[in-house]
């Protein structure tokens, strides 16, 4: 197999990294999260690792005697030509994040990127193509530096379009903040999201038939099924929320477990089994019309801590 080399468009312009972001939200997901690993006993065998702390502080002092880092701006791209099928995976950053359908028809990946260090963009295959973004491992140092982490005037901010042209099999792992993944016009073969720290927006498409794993990581998952869907979907609970927005006329079957928090189901589905009090929640609902339906929608939720809310 011959690799293709992805079109590149770099550096429509730099600017002073300093881009205007609440950081407040995470800020209190990390206090919570502190004083709930409290109250389960688990911050006592934490504190044994307390050199790890002063390493920390000695890079914030010396990476903070050095200016913030610059704002790249760039655009990558890649051509169908000719795939019957792609597998993709981002790797996301810092910053708002924007995954939807690319209306340039002959294009399999369109990406406008603000960021800091360094991408990583590679496409190798022919009949099915292989694409990779990614954030370089440098930046995880580049962010230890303090004035990268406060006081932006231009946000970081990827956007990426898709092609619905050919089956995807879709990897995305978030980074921290917001990521709004429209996947509703993608034809999708299989969907994996694992999520970082923040939120994110999630909504599944209705033509074909896939599979998804969908991992919550810290913070708020909102996930929006369509009309028509036909899926089976792996949710495995993190630290946070995860709000499934269903229509009426969706057969739907949930099975699931909440570790420490609740779960909320609207009355139009039935429960067919299950129970719990307390901290440990569990059971199984459908819809009147799913052993009859021919499409159909699966969850199985397996919950961290939080709350799980159907509506």
């Amino acid at each position: 197999m011959m690799e293709e080399k992805p079109k590149v468009k770099v550096k429509r312009g730099e600017t002073r990294a300093s881009s205007e972001q609440n950081w407040w939200p995470y800020i209190l997901i990390g206090i919570g999260v502190f004083f709930l690993l409290g109250n389960l006993g688990i911050i006592a065998g934490l504190l044994r690792l307390w050199p790890l702390i002063l390493i920390v502080i000695g890079l914030m002092l010396l990476f903070g005697k050095t200016g913030s880092a610059k704002v790249k701006r760039e655009h990558f791209s890649a051509p169908v030509n000719g795939a019957e099928s792609a597998r993709v995976k981002l790797n996301l950053a810092v910053g708002q994040h924007n995954v939807a359908v690319t209306q340039l028809p002959d294009i399999l990946i369109d990406a406008d990127l603000s960021y800091v260090g360094e991408v990583n963009f590679a496409v190798s295959g022919e009949g099915e193509k292989v694409v990779s973004l990614s954030q370089s491992p440098a930046f995880t140092v580049e962010w230890l530096n303090p004035a990268n982490w406060f006081n932006r005037s231009e946000p970081l901010r990827w956007d990426i379009g898709l092609t619905p042209n050919v089956p995807l099999d879709l990897d995305v792992h978030g980074g921290v903040g917001e990521a709004r993944l429209d996947l509703s016009r993608l034809n999708l073969s299989h969907v994996d999201v694992n999520g970082g720290v923040g939120e994110i927006d999630l909504s599944l498409p209705a033509g074909g038939d896939y599979d998804g794993y969908l991992n919550i990581g810290v913070g708020e998952f909102n996930i929006t099924l369509p009309s028509g869907a036909n899926s089976n979907l792996r949710i495995k609970g993190g630290v946070g929320s995860c709000k499934i927005n269903v229509p009426p006329d969706l057969p739907l079957r949930i099975n699931a477990r909440m570790g420490l928090g609740d779960i909320h189901v609207p009355s139009r589905l039935t429960r067919m089994n299950g129970g719990g009090e307390g901290i440990s929640k569990s059971g199984v609902w459908e819809t009147p019309d799913f052993a009859s339906a021919e499409r159909r929608v699966v969850i199985d939720f397996d919950g961290g801590v939080g709350e799980l809310r159907v509506r």
